[in-house]
């Protein structure tokens, strides 16, 4: 068992007395050094006839009381102090002996002990006039201090009650020094101490504090934030540790001071004020919420300064942003605009709890989906199919996967295909496309946040060309004739047509070789018939080629491998 050595709380040394007495424990279960017969006695070898009942040592007005309550007829009572050295090694043991008892039938000591200042084990036989010793009786717990100790005077704890506005709980004191031998303590306390405070739970967090600046005079303070106990007062103590142990085994000596029980201002209301409680926005912008963040004592509502707070999804229970209040309570949230209508929670962080009861508030906000808007211009189809044309695309948050698309049809009103996929920026772009006399625009789908988007249609015209036909042979013996026919057409709005009086051209590529070589040219007749006669000698790629000179043509080509062995 640990003991704590109590001393009065008031100033006044004639009420010392009322200390704490220390009872006696049995010695096979304390931290006792072991202690036999006084010298000059030797143990009972019967049952003996006296015996010790009690053994204290209590700290009284005028010094250090060591006490032994007896039963049988006892002529003498030693008492035994072994000190107890920090090292652990054996220190002196001396003896005290009380040759009659006192006015209260108990046997002690009635002087100053006269003993080394130090920490002592305390140990006690009772003798009957033939010598014969009690068993040895030995007082458990912590070695006494049988030395200068600290005594708390004039403590005093701020009244209260804690609350949000005054959380500090301020004790002051002073600390005088009790002298074992006199029991004076009249002595402003001078030496190395740890005064601590402690209030509620103590294995909350703020609600211990201490200090190790004792003044001159003895005085000290603290100052601290405790946690409250949720239920009313908060019980309240201080306490002094000195430092070191007494010995290897001992506990440090702690000397316990006044208590109290502070009233505490619990659950006073917030309120979170908004300066909208909703909004409409495109989806995927950026919106805020703002307002003020206040809290209720008994004069009214102030505001709440520098509390975080977040907004939040009720469905999800996620965080979307978090903010803090300034010092005038005041908060902003900056969040994207989700893509569906939402109701946003705002909820302060839980440590301001304390004190204070949380509160809420709701904030919705309206998704309008986003309308890309879409534009394209300037749109021309060159001789070989390539479409050239300027987008331009318009939209607060974008377009989905950030692109457009380009879409063909024959007609401009049905049969809509995705020819390409772009990115959704203003820029020209040059697209080879199959059907040059067709209809065009650009295009974004619905998706979650977007309304679909289409662009204006343009059209462009030329003719489609086609040449049709080849080799009448395409493996031959070297210098054999070969002979090429074939038709050039073109097509518009209607069916494929003859394009007549048309020059067409025949290119050969040897196989292995990156260069061409004109071979020939023939000119279409009414029926867009032509006719080409050449003798390959190696094997290669034969090209027939209509490069248009008008602009509302396109070219046209066919190829062929003819192999020569």
């Amino acid at each position: 068992m640990r003991r704590r050595t109590a001393l009065p709380v008031t100033a006044t040394t004639a009420l010392l007395a009322a200390a704490l007495l220390l009872p006696a424990t049995a010695a096979a279960a304390d931290p006792a050094p072991t202690t036999g017969a006084t010298p000059g006695t030797s143990a009972p070898t019967t049952d003996p006839t006296v015996q010790i009942t009690g053994l204290q040592a209590q700290q009284t007005n005028h010094g250090y009381v060591l006490r032994a309550a007896v039963s049988g007829e006892v002529d003498h009572v030693v008492f035994t102090l072994h000190q107890s050295i920090p090292t652990g090694g054996p220190g002196p043991r001396i003896s005290l002996t009380v040759s009659q008892p006192s006015p209260d039938g108990t046997w002690q000591t009635t002087g100053p002990l006269g003993v080394p200042h130090g920490f002592y084990w305390l140990s006690a036989y009772a003798y009957s006039a033939d010598g014969t010793p009690s068993y040895e009786e030995i007082l458990g717990g912590n070695a006494l201090p049988l030395t200068p100790i600290p005594v708390f005077h004039n403590t005093v704890f701020s009244t209260g009650p804690l609350s949000y506005d005054a959380p500090a709980e301020t004790v002051t004191g002073k600390l005088t020094t009790y002298d074992p031998d006199t029991g004076d303590t009249g002595v402003p306390w001078t030496g190395p101490l740890t005064v601590q405070a402690s209030a509620g739970n103590t294995q909350a967090s703020g609600n211990v504090a201490t200090t190790k600046t004792i003044a001159a005079d003895g005085s000290w303070s603290i100052s601290f934030q405790p946690q409250p106990n949720g239920n009313g007062d908060l019980p309240v103590s201080v306490q002094a540790a000195l430092p070191g142990l007494p010995c290897p085994e001992c506990l440090q000596e702690i000397i316990t001071g006044p208590s109290t029980s502070v009233p505490t201002a619990l659950n006073w209301p917030t309120r979170i004020v908004l300066d909208h409680t909703s909004a409409t926005a495109t989806a995927g912008t950026k919106t805020t919420v703002s307002g003020v963040m206040e809290y209720q004592d008994t004069t009214g509502w102030h505001p709440l300064p520098h509390t975080w707070l977040f907004l939040g999804s009720h469905d999800t229970h996620s965080s979307v942003a978090q903010a803090q209040t300034d010092a005038a309570g005041r908060f902003t949230f900056t969040a994207t605009v989700p893509d569906t209508t939402t109701s946003w929670a705002i909820n302060p962080i839980s440590s301001i709890a304390p004190y204070l009861t949380l509160n809420s508030a709701d904030y919705t906000i309206t998704a309008v989906a986003d309308q890309p808007s879409l534009q394209l211009s300037g749109a021309s189809i060159d001789a070989n199919s390539n479409l050239t044309f300027h987008q331009t695309v318009t939209s607060a948050t974008g377009t989905p996967n950030g692109t457009v698309q380009l879409q063909q049809s024959a007609d401009g009103h049905t049969g809509w295909t995705t020819i390409t996929t772009l990115p959704a920026t203003t820029a020209t772009h040059t697209v080879r496309v199959s059907n040059p006399h067709g209809y065009w625009r650009l295009y974004t789908p619905t998706t979650p946040g977007y309304t679909q988007a289409v662009s204006d249609t343009v059209h462009t015209f030329r003719y489609q060309s086609r040449i049709t036909g080849g080799p009448t042979n395409t493996s031959v013996r070297p210098g054999t004739w070969v002979h090429f026919t074939g038709t050039l057409t073109q097509q518009g709005y209607g069916p494929w047509a003859p394009c007549a009086g048309q020059s067409v051209q025949l290119w050969f590529r040897p196989a292995g070789s990156t260069r061409t070589y004109l071979e020939g040219t023939a000119h279409t007749n009414t029926q867009g018939a032509f006719a080409l006669w050449v003798r390959p000698t190696t094997s290669g790629t034969w090209t027939l080629t209509y490069q248009t000179t008008s602009p509302w043509n396109t070219n046209a080509s066919t190829s062929t491998t003819v192999h020569v062995s």
